[in-house]
């Protein structure tokens, strides 16, 4: 007599546990920002009067910060490709590189963090190179960028003193020295490489084993990345007829982004990266840091969604550019 087919006890439950999971995500996301939101002295008359972050808007500065802002986003897919190269597969180049990572990235927006990373091996996979390794470059690329927004956005985060006048030049510097001397030591950006890839659920013993350059020199190549969207950010907010030190605007936006990611119930930091902007912008734009804040994510989100619509179609029909 032949065993009854074993059923896994878990295989009914699994959608409805999903669903709660991330239910219970934007909850806890929702409550969190508007706790924040509310501390900051934030109303929703403040969220809706999106009006007062046009203060004396400019579209010749907000075309130039759009296109600034993919340039950005262009380079973050072409620093993958590079990384991608480094750990052994063939560099997909420029192009391909932004059509695959902006399609993988609209995983960002579904709750859970391991949906990008799961869209971006099937791409590769389709293009005949090694998911492990694309995964991979992913996850160093990711970890090298929180940096870079460490070491951009860490003044904002520490006081008005840091921020005031040549503050933010002296700590932005002295955090970006400290960060390379770190990246240099091979036991320090090797122990940080194993925990990126614990984080993204993968085996850090298939962590690349750094030198001395390789912590450098992607930090180095992250933080230009991220110098990249600070430029944008701010024609953006002079593109609305705001005018804040660049510094401090740069390092407002970094910040607000790390605080962002870091929370990880929120899909691509909804929410709560926008309370952080307003929070850090507010002694500058007061009453419309918030109305600022939200302007600036639908920017953002319709400069990377966009384009990556476009992309995802075309790999659902299975062409290239």
């Amino acid at each position: 007599m032949t065993a009854p087919a074993s059923i896994p006890a878990s295989t009914p439950d699994s959608p409805r546990r999903r669903g709660l999971g991330i239910l219970l995500q934007f909850v806890v996301t929702a409550g969190v920002t508007i706790l924040v939101f509310r501390a900051l002295g934030g109303t929703l008359e403040d969220a809706l009067a999106l009006d007062r972050a046009l203060a004396s808007p400019r579209p010749w500065l907000l075309l130039a910060a759009t296109l600034v802002l993919f340039g950005g986003y262009a380079l973050a897919a072409r620093l993958w490709g590079w990384m991608v190269e480094s750990l052994g597969d063939r560099d997909p180049g420029a192009r391909l590189s932004l059509q695959i990572l902006l399609a993988a990235n609209l995983g960002r927006y579904v709750p859970g963090k391991i949906w990008q990373l799961a869209g971006l091996a099937v791409l590769v996979r389709r293009r005949g190179m090694s998911a492990t390794v694309a995964t991979a470059a992913s996850l160093l690329v990711q970890g090298f960028a929180l940096a870079a927004t460490l070491a951009w956005g860490l003044p904002a985060l520490l006081s008005d003193e840091a921020m005031a006048g040549s503050g933010a030049v002296f700590w932005t510097l002295g955090i970006v020295a400290a960060l390379i001397v770190l990246a240099s030591i091979p036991a320090v950006s090797g122990a940080g490489t194993r925990l990126l890839f614990r984080l993204g659920r993968r085996d850090p013993d298939e962590a690349p084993r750094p030198g001395p350059g390789f912590g450098p020199r992607w930090l180095g190549l992250s933080l230009v990345n991220w110098g990249v969207y600070g430029v944008a950010f701010i024609l953006f907010l002079q593109g609305l007829g705001f005018h804040i030190p660049p510094l401090e605007a740069v390092s407002a936006f970094a910040a607000a982004y790390l605080v962002g990611n870091l929370f990880v119930a929120a899909p691509a930091g909804v929410g709560i990266r926008e309370v952080a902007l307003a929070g850090l912008l507010l002694p500058e734009l007061g009453d419309a840091a918030m109305a600022v804040a939200i302007l600036a994510r639908l920017w953002m989100t319709a400069v990377e969604v966009i384009p990556a619509a476009i992309f995802a179609w075309i790999e659902l029909r299975g062409t290239t550019l």
